[in-house]
């Protein structure tokens, strides 16, 4: 899948090979983790609070990556981020514009 179609598109029960950037090796190396879909490693970019070099370090060392591709993949998945969940708030909201449900 190219980089356009996948971060223009709901990810719902995609592989992970999906992903621009994952290789099949990496897809097998990845599920093998427990990361067989694309959504599964959207997660553990999330979790990683969506900074690319934990990321990348982390793609290196549990499926093998290189570099170039790890950045790939962490470029799609950022734009997918933006696209869908809308862009990442650089600085914290203050407490007062916290919307509560009582």
């Amino acid at each position: 899948m190219n980089s356009a179609s996948f971060i223009c598109e709901p990810m719902r029960d995609k592989l992970v090979t999906s992903i621009p950037g994952v290789t099949p090796i990496y897809g097998q190396r990845l599920a093998a983790q427990g990361f067989e879909k694309a959504s599964t490693l959207l997660g553990q970019y999330l979790v990683l609070s969506q900074d690319e070099g934990p990321f990348v370090d982390w793609l290196k060392i549990i499926c093998g990556a290189s570099t170039a591709d790890a950045k790939i993949i962490c470029l799609n998945l950022r734009q997918w981020c933006h696209n869908f969940l809308g862009p990442c708030i650089e600085t914290p909201v203050p407490w007062h514009l916290v919307h509560h449900f009582d």
